[in-house]
């Protein structure tokens, strides 16, 4: 059966690949194992410690980035980059998906979006700890903030509503005017 040779083989080029920004591969194996893996120490609290190095390294180049852009922006942009399922399509890139070490109830196609996420956090609070904040922070501007688009505007509504409140105007209200198709689009009006 050579597909399951080959997505073998592509798994062990991927951790190889991974595995070589690490001084101590067992952080990046652990940062691997999930919860449900019994006996084996798992990525739970390097989890917990990536969420937070993620995060500030979102903000740190955010600032350099945008630097007269205001903090709801900045908010807005922080929030689209460390969500669930951008984070998800990161782990993705990097292979981590097919390299979690789980209990026997989870499958690589079984693994939801928040488990992959949660493993790509894993992986930066491992290498935080093998190498400190300036790769983990380079990590993260390579496998995220470099190939994640984002918006800095938000979507209209929420941008009135905070231009209204920012101005100390009543909360805009919406009318529906037309419903159109299928798929029930309406227009509003201010």
């Amino acid at each position: 059966m050579p597909l399951p040779a080959t997505r073998v083989t592509a798994e062990a080029q991927e951790f190889k690949e991974l595995e070589r920004h690490f001084r101590r591969s067992a952080l990046l194996r652990q940062a691997l194992t999930h919860s449900s893996a019994s006996g084996a120490v798992n990525g739970q609290r390097l989890e917990f410690l990536g969420d937070a190095v993620v995060e500030l390294s979102v903000r740190q180049n955010l600032l350099r980035r945008y630097p007269d852009a205001s903090e709801g922006d900045l908010t807005r942009l922080k929030i689209d980059l460390v969500r669930g399922s951008t984070l998800a399509r990161c782990a993705d890139r990097l292979g981590l998906r097919g390299m979690i070490i789980t209990g026997r109830d989870f499958a690589e196609p079984d693994i939801p979006d928040s488990m992959a996420a949660d493993a790509y956090e894993a992986v930066v609070g491992a290498l935080f700890l093998d190498r400190g904040f300036q790769a983990a922070g380079d990590f993260v501007e390579r496998t995220l903030l470099a190939l994640e688009g984002c918006s800095s505007c938000g979507d209209p509504k929420s941008r009135l509503q905070e231009y209204c409140q920012g101005r100390g105007m009543p909360r805009p209200e919406y009318v529906t005017e037309e419903v159109l198709g299928p798929s029930q689009i309406g227009r509003a009006h201010v």
